[in-house]
């Protein structure tokens, strides 16, 4: 194992965050094409991903999708076989583990099922650099969440066509790595969209 390190810790911060997986290419002396299988093992369960070669990108979009978006704090095991052409194991390596920290849903605030679709404002507003955005789905909807400066620009993506449950949902949002200003966030659940104005004040 090369990346991520035993014990490390990952944050997932928005939607388009990506980890790279890598590990180190075995010796097989009948000198065969390699396939490798990647386990990531998460509480209730377990992702293989079959590849040639020695490095794997997991995104964000696929993390969410396991966790369900329920899920703040997650600890993960993930291992890798090696097999030769005729599927014989070649090499497999120890488990190592990494903790991985959704940072983009903070959870689901109340388990009642709201009646009605509904975002609130942000709180708090104004904010700096964080804050959080309230929302509820009276059934389980996909949910896409953007936010853009006053000229329409995309600057963050804090959902990107999640699944979740029916359900009153928080989203934290930081904007420490931009300016001071107005900013529009923009809620997309199945059919019903919602535009809302934020101010960043640093």
């Amino acid at each position: 194992m090369v990346e991520p390190t035993d014990g490390s810790t990952l944050e997932l911060n928005d939607s388009s965050d990506t980890w790279t997986f890598t590990w180190n290419k075995p010796v097989d002396l009948n000198g065969d094409a390699l396939i490798y299988e990647l386990h990531l093992m998460f509480p209730d369960t377990t992702v293989t991903v079959g590849l040639t070669d020695t490095s794997y990108v997991l995104t964000a979009p696929t993390i969410l999708d396991i966790l369900k978006g329920d899920t703040v704090t997650v600890a993960v095991q993930w291992t890798v076989i090696t097999k030769g052409a005729e599927a014989d194991l070649v090499a497999s390596v120890d488990t190592s583990s990494f903790t991985l920290v959704n940072n983009v849903l903070v959870g689901v605030e109340d388990q009642s099922v709201p009646t009605s679709f509904f975002v609130d404002q942000n709180y708090p507003n104004p904010f700096n650099p964080t804050t959080t955005i309230k929302f509820g789905l009276p059934s389980d909807l996909n949910v896409d969440l953007r936010v853009y400066d006053i000229l329409g620009q995309e600057v963050k993506v804090l959902m990107n066509n999640q699944l979740l449950r029916a359900g009153v949902h928080v989203v934290n949002f930081n904007a420490s790595q931009l300016a001071s200003g107005t900013y529009i966030y923009r809620l997309r659940a199945g059919n019903n969209v919602t535009i809302k104005k934020m101010m960043l004040l640093k």
